[in-house]
């Protein structure tokens, strides 16, 4: 079999189907290939969904297990795969038409020890017209990048630290599984990935569309949900940045550090505004690379330069200001 496609899947009753009708065809076999579907203990109608579909398509084949988060759904999911390729959806977001046959196209052109890449684009709603059709002939142009591009690549907003827009050799994402104790196992996982591949082959056009949510864990909406996501933020970066300086990557790891600097003032500007626990490990650290910031502006960008130059003359008034920005009004 040619390529696993891992879905997992969690109270997405609303989105599975498009997520699943965008990749379904009848000109698909289970010789080829199979789409994996992990029903993560959801408490709505997403299982009778999942079991329904592979029911109605030989090559869809779905699983339910007990709620263990994303990160171990997608590891049992990748463990079940029989794909030489592996490559992962969320269940809210959609393909583009002819994604599978294109992907099983381009995979036969390239090294079985090489990641492929390829761009996506962000919606909130449904997909807004059929224009998304992928224009075949420029599928022609693939083109091999250096490593040291590629982590670069990995720190930048429209290529990033996700899984679903790229493609894995399955040996490799067998052999390293994603951190089930971080809500940002992608961050954590993929430069590692990438430095084990022989290469990273780039395809310059979108295959994937990502729907932006409030239900999205970079999106949660308590207090507590986003102050969770933000320590794990922080760990993530610092393990990615610590790799690139490790390994040589100067480019990449000048970037990161100045996310890193970016992320600790949100992260100090959100505890003040919410009133939280000051006293923490990561707040403590935080306020340490606050105090060491020496990044270039070109890497800041002019509103994070800039509020990082105020919070260094005038901490206060930045933390005022996050206190009407970042509050989070609970619900009673």
């Amino acid at each position: 079999m040619q390529l696993s496609i891992v879905i997992p899947v969690y109270n997405s009753q609303r989105y599975v189907k498009e997520c699943l009708d965008s990749l379904v065809s009848n000109k698909l076999d289970s010789q080829s290939v199979e789409i994996i579907l992990v029903d993560d203990g959801s408490s709505d109608l997403s299982g009778n969904i999942c079991e329904q579909y592979a029911h109605d398509y030989e090559y869809i084949k779905s699983y339910r297990i007990k709620n263990s988060g994303q990160a171990y759904a997608r590891n049992y999911g990748t463990e079940l795969a029989k794909g030489n390729w592996v490559t992962y959806l969320d269940s809210d977001d959609v393909v583009v038409d002819g994604y599978i046959q294109t992907l099983l196209s381009l995979l036969n052109r390239i090294d079985k020890s090489s990641i492929l890449m390829f761009r996506f684009s962000r919606f909130k709603c449904l997909r807004e017209d059929a224009s998304h059709r992928l224009n075949l002939n420029i599928c022609n142009e693939l083109r091999t990048i250096p490593k040291d591009e590629a982590m670069v690549d990995l720190t930048l907003s429209e290529w990033g630290n996700y899984l679903w827009n790229k493609v894995f050799p399955s040996k490799i994402v067998k052999e390293t599984k994603l951190p089930i104790n971080s809500k940002l196992e992608d961050r954590e996982t993929l430069y590692k990935y990438f430095e084990a591949a022989a290469s990273i082959v780039v395809l310059d056009e979108v295959l994937y569309f990502y729907r932006e949510t409030e239900n999205s864990v970079l999106n949660a909406n308590s207090v507590q949900g986003k102050f969770t996501v933000m320590e794990d933020d922080i760990t993530s970066i610092v393990h990615q940045m610590t790799f690139f300086k490790n390994n040589g990557y100067v480019e990449a790891y000048k970037r990161e550090k100045a996310f890193l600097y970016r992320q600790a003032l949100y992260f100090i500007m959100f505890v003040k505004a919410n009133d939280l626990n000051d006293e923490g490990e990561q707040y403590k650290y935080c306020l340490q690379v606050l105090a060491s910031f020496n990044s270039e502006f070109k890497y800041m960008g002019l509103k994070w330069y800039a509020a990082m130059k105020l919070y260094q003359i005038a901490p206060s008034l930045l933390l005022i200001y996050s206190k009407i920005k970042l509050k989070v009004h609970r619900s009673r």
